[in-house]
């Protein structure tokens, strides 16, 4: 704070600022000196930068997809800064959506990629958000990105008896039509089964494309020695994949 100069002696001053993160912007000061004959002031601005800005982009923003199926949404993250930085990034949304990298080193002026992983399961249907942050460790600033995502059940079925109830004589039998529908998307191969001994399907297994629909035979045909009453006939398609996919309906005779 204090200096002494010789007659017609000069001496160079330095201004040492401490500047805090997020500071950008002019700032203005001034330097006085004084002694015992008077003072003299000169003023200044101090230029404080930016060093440590960044854009994230993310491609695409809105995507639809199936249940059962994979897809990546593309992060880019550009450092504008003038200096190497660490972004760490972080995702809230669904289990099934994950990040393929949490944290970025980039360079000056540089732009590196990461993925967000997409894999909803069976039975995932529905509209899903997704919100990506990504924080710079040198200004402490974050960016922030929503994605939204579609899921859409893609593997279903129906089946249906063509009657729900009916009266039948020990040793008589009766056909009745199965309806076997595949309301998914993809081609697929299904198990059909009754839960009655006296109950037969003329065909177990159909091979069904997108919205094909198929006719099946039931042939109902109790003994003379069953005990009579009333018998729930539970007819059951079963998805030959790895969906679990099933459903059934009742017959009462």
């Amino acid at each position: 704070n204090t200096i002494t100069l010789n007659p017609s002696q000069s001496r160079y001053v330095y201004l040492y600022a401490d500047v805090p993160r997020n500071a950008e912007g002019n700032y203005g000061f001034t330097l006085s000196a004084q002694n015992n004959y008077g003072t003299t002031s000169v003023n200044g601005i101090l230029n404080v930068q930016n060093c440590f800005d960044f854009t994230t982009t993310i491609t695409p923003e809105y995507l639809e997809m199936c249940e059962h199926s994979s897809d990546n949404i593309n992060v880019d993250v550009t450092n504008l800064g003038d200096s190497q930085d660490l972004f760490e990034l972080s995702l809230i949304g669904p289990a099934w959506a994950n990040l393929k990298n949490t944290d970025l080193i980039i360079n000056s002026e540089e732009t590196k990629s990461t993925e967000i992983n997409l894999n909803p399961d069976y039975k995932t249907d529905g509209n899903y958000n997704v919100k990506l942050k990504v924080i710079s460790q040198g200004s402490s600033s974050s960016q922030e990105k929503n994605i939204n995502i579609d899921v859409t059940k893609c593997y279903d079925l129906t089946l249906e008896i063509s009657e729900k109830d009916d009266r039948l004589c020990g040793s008589l039998s009766k056909l009745y039509e199965v309806s076997v529908k595949n309301t998914g998307k993809f081609r697929n191969d299904f198990f059909i089964e009754t839960n009655q001994p006296f109950a037969e399907l003329d065909k177990s297994y159909v091979t069904l494309d997108p919205d094909e629909q198929e006719i099946v035979n039931l042939e109902v045909s109790p003994t003379e020695d069953l005990q009579e009453g009333f018998y729930d006939v539970i007819v059951t398609v079963s998805a030959l994949d790895d969906s679990n996919l099933k459903t059934d309906d009742v017959l009462v005779v």
